[in-house]
């Protein structure tokens, strides 16, 4: 990053100028638009797949993300509602577009916390990237001592019900443009 030619030399009893603090500033507003540039945040609406989110109560879903250094923190929340809610199958949420993950692989989990609150319970899950634009979350259950994840169906952790969500959050090193 190339900052003003004009570097602000203030030599020993001399006053400072607007000049200099003209130059000051125009050497900051380059520094902030490149960390700006370089940062980007938003929301956006994820395709679910596996649930289906229904309507009333307090159904629906959000997602955040911040961007910056290869780096996307995510944040996702789904609630079914009263009324034509149902878990199908495998649930899995698309990525922000234009995001490109970094690694993609169905069976190594990713960085992050996943809540499930089916059956009025509290179970972890654990979450794959499982394609160029696809979060795939899944059911931690203990095995031999170790943990390890379970496809998530309409009775996996628990029997889903009105009112039951999951939540995702973390981080995925990736490309954004």
């Amino acid at each position: 990053m190339a900052l003003s030619p004009n570097v602000v030399v203030v030599a020993p009893g001399e006053l400072i100028t607007a000049n200099h603090l003209n130059n000051v500033r125009s050497n900051l507003d380059r520094i902030d638009n490149r960390v700006t540039a370089a940062h980007t945040s938003g929301t956006w609406t994820p395709t679910i797949t596996g649930m289906t989110i229904g309507t009333g109560g307090t159904a629906g879903v959000s997602a955040s993300y911040a961007y910056a250094a290869g780096i996307l923190v995510i944040d996702v929340a789904a609630v079914m509602g009263t009324s034509g809610a149902a878990v199908t199958g495998a649930i899995a949420f698309s990525l922000p577009p234009g995001f490109t993950p970094a690694r993609i692989n169905a069976t190594m989990l990713t960085p992050l916390v996943v809540t499930l609150t089916p059956g009025a319970g509290l179970n972890i899950g654990v979450a794959s990237v499982t394609s160029a634009s696809t979060v795939t979350i899944y059911a931690a259950t203990a095995a031999g001592g170790y943990l390890s994840r379970q496809a998530i169906t309409a009775t996996t952790p628990a029997t889903w019900a009105a009112g039951d969500s999951f939540g995702v959050q973390g981080v995925i090193k990736g490309t954004f443009p």
